[in-house]
């Protein structure tokens, strides 16, 4: 056999061709899901907007990486830059300039509204001019006419569990008891379409949810209300719903916080609000800080109602809570349910609180909470209580 030397300039140019059929095939493969990337992109076009020429040249970056939900995730996103910035009248550019290329995106309408209707004109500080258009004065009147229509709340419903018959843990004295009456003044007062369960196992609950994920709409409102045991791994600081069917040191049918709020953050409902009478039930919590009221009550309603909520209200923090103390239901039950009992007009869930919190302390050593829920992409709305 004859054998042909390879020079170098042979190699150089095979490892050159490599490379270049390496660099076409990484543009011609689709971009990852949202994630650090898209966010990494959303910054780059943001800087080339404040440096180099205004909002065209942040959508002319943005259509390099035009992958539908993305970019409107970059209009949503960098609006909200610059509404921290108080940059409030590129914002309304910035969304409405989003909307001409994707009509009803609801969060760009949200946003929208929530800025009300504002001055033609740019911040003066503003990095570069941006001419106002006939589809951005549109869009303002669009918001001032959602200011000024009547609320409109959507369909109420709520799926309400109370479980004291457990197979192999303590039997509980007042959790169906509970759940009956809640489920009983929410449909009766308040006009929720409801599904009690009593004693329910695990299959029962996860099922209840993937139907509520299957079947709601963008414009209904969903309460879960829980009622039973609780547990938490000190470990990992996970907190669960133990279901009739649970075992100690078995977690096999134990519900995670985990498989909860997944279930929530891909229902379409606008507005979600767990309430979760059990032991430990606060790790499902992000934090305790609490929408501040701002304008008249009409008008913050209104405000709650346009944006998306996933929050929770517990009986308790990290720690165990009474099952007994208020009249034939828990202390925490008994105050929720006088509180809307005694509610008469359309209300916040914050507002709510203030009374439960009040009644249950006074009570019991046990602090109630009042919060939105982690990873379930919670926009600052709330949960409306609006008797029929």
């Amino acid at each position: 056999m004859i054998s042909t030397p390879i020079d170098n300039k042979t190699v150089y140019w095979f490892f050159m061709r490599s490379c270049l059929s390496l660099l076409f095939l990484y543009f011609l493969l689709p971009l990852p899901a949202l994630g650090q990337t898209d966010r990494n992109i959303m910054g780059v076009c943001r800087s080339s907007h404040l440096t180099v020429g205004g909002l065209d040249t942040f959508e002319a970056c943005a259509d390099l990486y035009d992958k539908g939900y993305e970019l409107k995730w970059l209009y949503l996103r960098y609006g909200q830059l610059l509404e921290e910035r108080n940059k409030i009248e590129l914002a309304r550019e910035v969304y409405t300039k989003g909307l001409e290329r994707f009509p009803g995106y609801a969060k760009l309408v949200t946003r929208i509204a929530d800025l009300g209707p504002g001055d033609d004109g740019i911040d003066a500080d503003a990095a570069a001019p941006v001419e106002s258009t006939d589809a951005v004065r549109g869009a303002i009147s669009i918001a001032t006419a959602l200011q000024e229509q009547p609320i409109e709340y959507g369909t109420y419903h709520a799926l309400v569990i109370g479980n004291n018959d457990y197979r192999h843990l303590s039997v509980l004295k007042t959790a169906v008891n509970d759940a009956r009456t809640i489920a009983a003044l929410l449909q009766e007062q308040y006009g929720f379409k409801v599904t009690l369960l009593e004693n329910a196992t695990r299959s029962d609950i996860i099922f209840q949810l993937a139907r509520l994920r299957r079947d709601l709409l963008a414009t209904d409102n969903l309460l879960i209300y829980y009622a039973g045991h609780g547990s938490v791994d000190t470990d990992t600081g996970r907190g669960y719903w133990l279901p009739v069917d649970a075992e100690k040191g078995n977690p096999t049918n134990w519900i995670a916080n985990d498989d909860i709020t997944t279930q929530l953050k891909a229902m379409l409902a606008k507005h979600v609000l767990v309430v979760a009478d059990s032991c430990y039930s606060a790790t499902l919590t992000r934090s305790t800080d609490l929408n501040l009221r701002t304008g008249g009550t009409d008008e913050w309603i209104k405000r709650m109602v346009r944006r998306r909520s996933r929050t929770v209200l517990t009986s308790g923090g990290l720690e165990p809570v009474v099952d007994s103390g208020g009249n034939n239901h828990s202390v925490f039950a008994n105050a929720f349910i006088d509180a809307l009992r005694n509610n008469e007009s359309a209300i916040d869930m914050v507002a709510l609180f203030e009374p439960i919190k009040r009644h249950v302390v006074l009570r019991a050593r046990q602090t109630p909470v009042y919060s939105d829920i982690r990873f379930t992409d919670h926009d600052d709305g709330d949960f409306i209580f609006a008797p029929r």
